[in-house]
């Protein structure tokens, strides 16, 4: 294979498998083969293959495809191959340095290590915890258990590699880790159990979803859709599953409210939002940014519902605010929006609404599950519809002043 289709195979599965949108892997494998000047370069990916080809110069066609077999988030790999990818256009580098920085890129060291990931992203379930009701002794529930969990998962890799048994197996054993603190301590269960489950909540799914979506990608953004869906099921299907075994009767009231003020609501969407992007290895520089996204989506949500409107009304405006500030923040760090947004949308998460509906559905109250499922799923609608717009509207720019 020669090196051009090697560098345009290589740049996309990188990419795939780092969890970047497909219209993002597409339109960055036509560029490089604009600047490669191959002829009628054409790019086709869905969540699980890639295939590219192009014309030479002889007027025969050249095709390639590859599988994609891994996958999962990986912030700096997106932003350090979007960056390749900008400098190779300006002719500011070679092929053969192209492929030596790509196989840089995938052999080099993250920037933090598996162990500060680890503390990161239980940090996010434990303020997640005291966002949605709990207190200090919930926060710390919080988390340990979410330490314990993820240290299980990062060294029983079987559990960590698959998709849906590894948020099953999340969803349950952290329910039962749960249900065994509350046999020695006097603890609220739901906001832990929130906070728990929120974190491995598949937001960059559902954001890369919608962003294909609307860049015309149906197929990829409805597989991604698809999977998004499934992967919330095995989430809280887990946690239901032990709440039905072992846990009737521990919970009494799903119902949570906060009372730290928005300054503190404002605080913690800044620290979730860090966080959780410093545990999918954003890019340092970028951190800063990240919380302030989350800062600013969690305000508007706060400031929303404070002024007498729904809750879903807040999720569609803070999802609006996080796009916006998003799309400005990578066009300042030069940086793809992706790492801005995944972040962004957490602290708007309705991780309440799928709870209450998880809880009913043990209890056999199959009626009243309805009315929060539906809260649920129209939140994300929410949020969704937030993000669509303004990439839409950001999107159709873009194409105007090509």
């Amino acid at each position: 294979m020669d090196k051009s289709l090697t560098l345009l195979l290589r740049s996309g599965r990188i990419l795939m498998e780092s969890g970047a949108e497909i219209y993002r892997v597409e339109e960055t494998i036509i560029r490089l083969g604009k600047a490669l000047q191959l002829k009628e370069v054409q790019s086709y990916c869905t969540p699980t293959g890639l295939f590219v080809g192009y014309t030479e110069e002889t007027g025969e066609p050249r095709t390639a495809v590859r599988r994609v077999f891994k996958r999962a988030i990986n912030l700096r790999r997106i932003s350090q191959v979007n960056e390749l990818a900008r400098t190779f256009s300006q002719g500011s580098m070679t092929v053969e340095e192209a492929l030596t920085r790509l196989e840089r890129i995938e052999k080099e060291k993250e920037p933090y290590h598996w162990y500060w990931q680890v503390f990161c992203i239980s940090l996010v379930a434990a303020i997640l915890a005291m966002l949605n009701g709990g207190t200090g002794l919930e926060f710390v529930v919080a988390l340990l258990v979410s330490l314990s969990l993820r240290y299980f998962m990062v060294k029983t890799k079987v559990f960590m590699n698959t998709p849906f048994l590894r948020e099953f197996t999340l969803g349950a054993f952290g329910m039962l880790l749960v249900l065994l603190t509350k046999a020695f301590l006097e603890i609220d269960m739901v906001p832990i159990l929130i906070g728990l489950l929120l974190s491995a909540f598949p937001g960059a799914y559902m954001v890369n979803s919608v962003r294909d979506i609307v860049a015309g990608d149906l197929l990829a953004g409805a597989i991604r859709g698809l999977e998004a869906t499934g992967l919330t099921v095995a989430l809280f299907g887990g946690a239901g599953l032990i709440l039905a075994t072992i846990g009737n009767g521990y919970i009494q009231d799903v119902n949570v409210s906060s009372s730290y003020g928005l300054a503190m609501e404002m605080l913690f969407g800044f620290f979730i939002a860090a966080f959780f992007s410093m545990a999918l290895n954003t890019p340092r520089n970028t951190v800063l940014a990240s919380g302030l996204v989350g800062l600013i989506s969690r305000s508007v949500l706060a400031g929303t519902v404070a002024m007498g409107s729904s809750p879903l009304l807040g999720m569609f405006w803070g999802a609006l605010a996080v796009a916006i500030f998003s799309e400005i923040f990578a066009r300042y760090y030069r940086v793809p929006v992706t790492l801005f947004v995944i972040g962004g949308i957490i602290p708007l998460l309705p991780g309440l609404f799928f709870f209450q509906a998880t809880y009913t559905l043990v209890q056999g109250e199959y009626v009243q599950m309805i009315e929060p499922f539906v809260h649920g799923v129209t939140g994300i609608i929410a949020i969704g519809a937030g993000a669509a717009a303004v990439t839409g509207l950001v999107r159709f720019w873009k194409t105007t002043n090509e």
